[in-house]
């Protein structure tokens, strides 16, 4: 399936043939695109390029692995909810789960340094559960 425009709407061979870094599709555009026009749409909804590669991305960046606004809701986050509903094994589960599934497709993305960050994240919370529950286990023989 290809979304992409034909090579006669790009005289002077100013298009190339290239994967979509979104969804892998196949298309033909100008040289500096990074996603076919479906993706691009798509981005453009959610604010565009600019706003995933413009200035501060650094700081967009850390904000999109440790503190996304889109997982706070009514002023609690996402995660604490997730385990408040969980047994704490099942919350370790969920945790390692997140972690497989951000190394699992981070070559696939546009950043995949941020998906490798966000499986870091999930790993640092996943040793701090733990060891919070060995402390936990410690203080009952005490």
């Amino acid at each position: 399936m290809s979304f992409a425009k034909s090579e006669r709407d790009y005289p002077e061979g100013k298009y190339t043939h290239t994967e979509c870094k979104w969804c892998g599709c196949s298309y033909i555009g100008p040289k500096h695109e990074n996603a076919c026009k479906k993706c691009n749409d798509t981005l453009q909804r959610m604010g565009g390029f600019a706003d995933l590669f413009g200035k501060g991305e650094e700081n967009k960046m850390t904000d999109n692995v440790n503190n996304p606004a889109h997982y706070a809701s009514g002023g609690i986050e996402c995660i604490e909810a997730i385990k408040a509903s969980m047994t704490h094994e099942a919350f370790l589960g969920y945790l390692k789960g997140n972690i497989q599934k951000y190394i699992w497709r981070h070559e696939k993305k546009i950043n995949p340094a941020e998906d490798l960050k966000k499986a870091r994240w999930y790993m640092n919370r996943l040793v701090d559960e733990v060891e919070v529950s060995h402390r936990e286990m410690l203080a009952k023989f005490d």
